[in-house]
């Protein structure tokens, strides 16, 4: 419904009203050269927490209500050629803490600017992102906002048709300090426990490319899964700087626990990758294509936006991305560190990881910083000593001379090209800083699953 001539905030009124049980207020993230398992993941029913259950509440609290929008035409001298998205609705429900209370209140939106009109409330942006934007609650004191209403507009200009048909309303719950409880990162994490052990019982007896005769399941650790998925949401830098790798690694499962299904479901990158496993359009349905077995969504945004799908896809492109790279580097592919493998092609590409194998052995994933310098150093002086033998070969009046300097010259250029070529091929070869640190960040993740499970067998509690 568009607005016309009717102010956001009436209407936001006039609909709030039709809803009584809601309180009404107009305001509103050296590597070790192999991983180290976890144990396989087991399906259970998580007791949902109570902070849960009031987030679910205040989702049916806003699933009934409107967010509507404003389209401002675009001129050209007094002719209409275009329209462009103006106002639109957002709303937040507000959780107090000592009462239990959810209030419903309704902000407008402009680019990345709220305004919320009921001076009883003041409610500030923190962070801007999208769905996942983090919002503080001054007044009433103590509140805390637990989900929101939002209006995803992929398209902001253009025709009335085509920004209408791309608008669609999303509910979540977006990150903040105060749902870092542990009870919701239980729930969270079990969450994705869940999801996990469904798509392997799915998956049980797909067969493995990258192991012959053996099942998926077989090839790949369920739990490396979990820890993929967990560190494809985490910054690479915080994580690996953080002294409190854990605290950085729940946050992603508090979204798993307040958003469940829905979690990463409007997420993006620049590159277009989408959802939990970050799939770009073409690797998606060239899986598609090459596994018409496996039951996979043809439509790329509908299987990224299905967790299922998407888990099955990530299992079964890492055995993909195996198999590739052990027959481009069957001399140097050391089973053991088949996942490493894998995981290193999902950031950089099988090409890569292959040359880095033949290059490099069991040195793949090290810094080749070193030897880049002295291969470096190497061309850098042999380009020297070409370029003094021109100069003499130029200055030189004896023909005798000027002859066997040009030898000499031709020689030295042809071992200047080679090792210009050399350079090139290590450079080539050499893992990006970019996927050294995407590595690392998994170990680190690994590593704290570990950690974690090791503490709970131990009877310990993680502040211990």
């Amino acid at each position: 419904m568009k607005i016309k001539n009717i102010p956001i905030t009436i209407l936001v009124l006039f609909l709030l009203s039709l809803f009584p049980s809601v309180s009404l207020a107009d305001t509103a993230t050296g590597a070790p050269t192999s991983l180290i398992t976890a144990d396989v993941l087991d399906l259970q029913t998580p007791e949902i927490p109570s902070l849960i259950a009031k987030i679910k509440e205040a989702k049916e609290l806003l699933t009934p209500i409107k967010a509507n929008y404003q389209l401002k035409p675009v001129y050209k001298g007094k002719k209409v050629v275009g329209y462009s998205l103006g106002l639109r609705d957002l709303f937040v429900a507000i959780l107090d803490p000592t009462t239990g209370a959810i209030t419903i209140t309704g902000a407008m939106q402009n680019g990345k600017t709220f305004t919320f009109p009921d001076k009883n409330f003041d409610i500030k942006l923190v962070r801007f992102n999208g769905v996942n934007s983090r919002f503080q609650v001054n007044s009433p004191k103590g509140g805390q906002v637990i989900a929101l209403k939002y209006l995803i507009t992929p398209v902001e200009s253009g025709s009335k048709s085509s920004i209408e048909g791309a608008l669609y309303e999303a509910l979540y719950t977006p990150y903040t300090p105060f749902l870092d409880q542990p009870e919701v990162i239980a729930y969270g994490s079990k969450y994705l426990d869940n999801l996990i052990a469904d798509v392997s019982q799915h998956l049980h007896s797909y067969p493995s490319v990258s192991i012959s005769g053996k099942t998926i399941l077989e090839a790949i650790n369920p739990s490396l899964i979990k820890a993929l998925v967990l560190a494809e949401h985490t910054d690479s830098g915080e994580l690996l700087k953080t002294t409190d790798p854990a605290g950085v690694i729940n946050r992603v499962k508090v979204l798993f626990a307040t958003n469940e299904g829905d979690t990463y479901r409007y997420s993006g990158s620049s590159a277009g990758a989408l959802g939990i496993s970050q799939f770009i359009s073409s690797t998606y349905l060239g899986l598609v294509k090459r596994h018409p077995n496996a039951n996979l969504i043809n439509d790329f945004k509908l299987g990224m936006a299905d967790h299922i799908t998407s888990i099955k896809a990530t299992y079964i492109l890492l055995d993909d991305y195996i198999q590739s790279v052990q027959v481009r580097a069957s001399a140097g592919f050391i089973p053991g560190q088949s996942f490493d493998y894998g995981v290193a092609a999902y950031n950089a590409g099988v090409v890569r990881i292959a040359r880095a194998i033949n290059s490099f052995g069991s040195n793949w994933n090290s810094d080749p910083e070193t030897l880049l310098s002295v291969k470096q150093g190497d061309v850098s002086s042999l380009a020297a000593t070409v370029e003094a033998l021109r100069q003499k070969t130029l200055a030189t009046k004896n023909s005798t001379e000027k002859t066997a300097f040009q030898k000499e010259l031709a020689a030295m250029r042809i071992t200047l090209a080679d090792s210009k070529k050399e350079l090139t091929n290590i450079e080539s070869a050499t893992l990006k800083d970019e996927t050294r640190g995407y590595l690392q960040k998994i170990y680190n993740v690994i590593s704290t699953i570990n950690a974690e499970d090791q503490n709970k067998k131990s009877g310990l509690s993680l502040g211990n």
